[in-house]
């Protein structure tokens, strides 16, 4: 598994162990992927029966922000950062050729996601005054780490996950005031746009990896992107961000063809990629079940 979760992420290099032997940490946290793939899978697998018995009335849990606010934050705020940064903490040695976070760092980094997530269901009495802050140090220290490794290798065309990263952050933060009672902020608008951020965030995957996938996978020749096309599908979804941010503002007659433009970019921009050649390779079709 380990190995074809490496091919998978040769971009532009590939990923050395050489290193690895100078090392003694435990496998499980020499690799990002690793740990956040697993817990993230984990989380989702053990939040959706839990909420669902709690909107049942069958368990009672004391859900930060309540039940509602809760599933839309975990699953914004919570799964979804978790795969996100699993995979660029991962993804980030391959383009720099340079050792991300690896070991008791990783430990920690990973603690602190978990941290946020049991303190925001449970609301422990001890950490009841730290739930948000515990929260919101996770999205700046990913960001922290993946810039590293960047800047030492002066690679500038992946440094814009990190500004991405941040956006994420002040997102957390202002969902979190939108739960104050004197917040005029409706944190279902913070959510809606937050979806439109991990749009955003997987189509710039998408189109550097499943084109790769898809060759690698069926043995077939790789597609060349169009450049036109490429900077339309990523630059609609981002004003579409902002429409969804500003939609009191905003003419509903251009959030609508900003999304409509978007839509028609990205269908277009994934069918050239050719799902259908992967239809015999399941691990490799199923990605793009991602893009839906």
């Amino acid at each position: 598994m380990k190995r074809l979760f490496v091919a998978l992420l040769q971009i532009d290099g590939s990923i050395t162990e050489e290193n690895n032997t100078k090392r003694h940490h435990p496998a499980f946290l020499k690799a990002a992927f690793r740990p956040f793939f697993l817990l993230g899978a984990a989380f989702a697998a053990l939040s959706i029966p839990a909420w669902a018995l709690s909107f049942l009335g069958l368990i009672e849990f004391k859900f930060y922000g309540g039940a509602y606010a809760w599933h839309l934050h975990e699953m914004l705020f919570g799964f979804f950062p978790a795969i996100m940064v699993g995979f660029l903490l991962t993804a980030v040695q391959t383009w720099t050729k340079r050792k991300c976070i690896e070991g008791w760092w990783l430990a920690a980094l990973v603690l602190t996601w978990l941290l946020g997530r049991i303190t925001l269901a449970f609301q422990p009495a001890i950490f009841r005054d730290y739930i948000i802050v515990i929260d919101l140090l996770f999205l700046p220290a990913c960001a922290v780490f993946l810039a590293r490794p960047i800047l030492q290798a002066k690679m500038w065309r992946n440094l814009f996950f990190v500004p991405i990263l941040l956006v994420m952050a002040m997102m957390n933060a202002v969902f979190h005031y939108s739960l104050s009672s004197d917040s005029i902020v409706d944190f279902t608008a913070i959510s809606h746009a937050m979806v439109i951020l991990a749009a955003l965030v997987m189509s710039i995957m998408g189109g550097r990896v499943f084109p790769m996938f898809t060759t690698n996978g069926a043995k077939t020749p790789r597609v060349n992107s169009i450049g036109w096309l490429e900077q339309l599908s990523i630059l609609s979804i981002v004003i579409v961000f902002i429409t969804t941010l500003t939609q009191n503002i905003a003419p509903n007659t251009l959030s609508i063809a900003v999304l409509f433009v978007a839509g028609i970019s990205n269908i277009f921009r994934a069918l050239r990629w050719r799902i259908w050649v992967t239809f015999q390779v399941p691990l490799v079709w199923s990605h793009y079940s991602l893009l839906l």
